[in-house]
């Protein structure tokens, strides 16, 4: 991620997509335990909250002192140390989302899991297909 308003603008977007195809499971499919679905909800609102929370650190050097007045490499290690970091919360939060999505998953029944298997099957190659350029 660029900076902290694209990594809060990407744990947003995500959770908010897993939280309505959960709403969406709930809403459209029968035999589905309600408070599993709470329960998934509410974890997707502590992950979000939690990492949005994760995003403002500190560098805690400065370029006198750490750096002997060299800006350049002050700019450097900053940029790579922030990298780190965010490179971390964001693996921090896609496993932790993937559990999620695994629960929201384990919602369905086997067949419609099946069935939702090969409608996106399908929906793929038909993009595909629609998509090659014949010139």
């Amino acid at each position: 991620m660029a900076n902290k308003r694209a990594l809060k603008k990407y744990f947003r977007a995500t959770a908010a997509d897993l939280a309505g195809e959960t709403v969406f499971v709930q809403q459209y499919f029968e035999n589905i335990n309600n408070d599993e679905v709470e329960a998934i909800l509410d974890d997707i609102l502590a992950l979000l909250i939690g990492a949005t929370q994760k995003v403002t650190v500190a560098y805690d050097k400065n370029v006198k002192e750490s750096f002997g007045g060299d800006a350049k490499a002050y700019r450097a290690a900053k940029a790579k140390y922030y990298k780190q970091c965010y490179g971390l919360l964001v693996d921090e939060y896609n496993e932790e989302y993937g559990k999620l999505l695994s629960r929201m998953n384990a919602l369905l029944s086997k067949e419609q899991r099946e069935a939702n298997r090969k409608m996106a099957s399908l929906s793929f190659r038909l993009y595909n297909i629609s998509h090659l350029s014949f010139e």
